[in-house]
């Protein structure tokens, strides 16, 4: 594992390989599938009380046009743009393909974390590119309760101003920064807080941080709203005293916000302009 600069382990990296798997596992999933659809059929066949030689030619056909999605989905994803009128059906058919592909990955003993990190690249990918300027009002930063020291006894679920800042977590910092360039900032606890504060805030653009698992749930449930995942850092483990790259997450803010973005400075100010806004690698 890597450590990254604030001390944490990092729990795993999204890059350009993450793609690789991603179609790899897709496209195995559309030949599994197409196997077992057509083996169904053919078994079908054998008792022809059940089925018909021309209603077998139209599973075949399914499963041709099962195909075809598939192929321009893996094309969408290598072109890193939708092709016309295919976004919904992309979208329909890596949803659906996850779990077989989760199970593929098990037989080639890689790990479900593995997946779902490469489907997290996947998504920021497109999230990134088809991203339009929005007021930073409309933007929220989600982050997940376990970042908060467990040893701390403020509530900052319900209301981050709850925070007084002691430097035991991360909150304080994100909290100044929420103030000083105005996005929104909120700490969810589970999956249905997260999605009663969505609703709440209506939000144009999501930045999530959370583990694998709730970023997977999270990205799906908030759809069509589209969320940018990062992953927490966890060095003691699940759900307790994580944090967060905040290269990272600066890179991220600054892209989504539209200016440069810098933690609050010991003394003096620092100003940022739009030559200065990093590129994130898409």
């Amino acid at each position: 594992m890597k450590v990254n600069r604030c001390g944490c382990k990092n729990a795993g990296s999204l890059n350009k390989y993450s793609r690789h798997m991603f179609t790899g596992l897709l496209a195995a999933s559309s030949f599994l599938l197409s196997c077992v659809f057509i083996f169904i059929f053919i078994l079908l066949l054998y008792w022809k009380t059940y089925i018909n030689f021309s209603f077998f030619d139209i599973a075949l056909g399914l499963v041709i046009i099962l195909n075809i999605i598939i192929g321009i989905t893996i094309f969408n994803i290598y072109n890193k743009k939708f092709l016309p009128f295919t976004r919904l059906l992309s979208n329909i058919v890596i949803n659906f393909s996850i779990p077989v592909m989760i199970v593929i990955a098990k037989l080639l003993n890689i790990n479900k974390e593995a997946v779902i990190r490469s489907f997290i690249y996947i998504n920021n990918n497109f999230v990134l590119q088809y991203f339009s300027p929005v007021p930073s009002r409309r933007i929220l930063l989600l982050l997940p309760h376990c970042i908060q020291n467990s040893t701390c006894s403020r509530r900052i679920t319900y209301s981050i101003a709850n925070c007084v800042n002691c430097g035991k977590c991360q909150i304080g910092i994100l909290h100044g920064l929420s103030q000083k360039y105005d996005f929104g900032l909120a700490v969810a606890t589970g999956g249905t807080l997260a999605r009663r504060i969505a609703k709440e805030y209506k939000p144009k653009y999501i930045i999530a941080v959370a583990c694998e698992r709730d970023l997977y749930s999270g990205i799906k449930d908030s759809y069509p709203v589209p969320v940018y995942g990062l992953l927490n850092q966890r060095p003691y483990g699940p759900c307790q005293d994580t944090c967060i790259q905040m290269d990272e997450l600066f890179s991220s803010l600054s892209f989504f916000l539209q200016e440069k973005v810098v933690p609050p400075p010991p003394c003096g100010s620092l100003s940022g302009h739009m030559s200065d806004i990093p590129k994130l690698n898409i």
